[in-house]
């Protein structure tokens, strides 16, 4: 980021100086320093594709809350909308699958939550993590968005939310799930491989 800040001046010098635009130079130096305090707040919740760290790229992240969830702000259900996120590698019909599978989680629908699994081996696995966090009187809520991310090496998308679980309307705990999505290699799609809960 400094690296850019630094070439833009020395450019925008090089223009100046050229043009004996001397005047002009302070109020595009104050209109950059804005631009550039803006980004910088914005990249602490949002980032996009330029955002990098090895051969992973994020598209969003967001701070884990760390707030004690209350009971009375318990809504069951989703409550975003996870079409706002849809661009770049994470296309709108990866945001469906993923909400289907939410959806599934809500209403604890067995065959729902099956759909867009990669595999045998996926359902299976994912399985798992569906019996062990449902007993009769719980209910979920998938309450924030917050990270979604692509990594080339291993070709992989992962997307993790916050959820609450609401356990017989009498205490709320917060969990992450990450979904992690590989390309099918026959339909080219893809489907949800691992669901990590905790």
């Amino acid at each position: 980021m400094k690296f850019k800040k630094v070439m833009g001046i020395i450019a925008l010098l090089s223009i100046v100086i050229v043009s004996g635009c001397g005047q002009e130079l302070k109020s595009v130096n104050i209109k950059q320093e804005a631009d550039t305090n803006n980004l910088e707040d914005n990249q602490e919740t949002k980032g996009s594709t330029k955002d990098k760290i090895g051969s992973t790229t994020i598209l969003y992240k967001k701070e884990f809350s760390t707030e004690k969830p209350e009971l009375s702000n318990f809504k069951k259900g989703i409550s975003f909308d996870l079409s706002d996120y849809a661009k770049d590698f994470f296309m709108q019909d990866i945001a469906d699958k993923i909400v289907n599978n939410m959806e599934a989680i809500v209403q604890h629908n067995e065959k729902k939550f099956k759909e867009n699994m990669l595999d045998d081996g996926s359902i299976e696995f994912n399985m798992d993590w569906f019996g062990y966090k449902y007993e009769d009187g719980v209910k979920f809520e998938f309450k924030d968005v917050n990270e979604i991310t692509y990594d080339e090496d291993v070709k992989r998308i992962q997307i993790i939310v916050t959820f609450l679980r609401n356990i017989k309307d009498k205490e709320v705990e917060q969990g992450t799930m990450t979904y992690s999505l590989l390309k099918d290699k026959v339909s080219g799609q893809w489907l949800i491989a691992t669901m990590d809960g905790n």
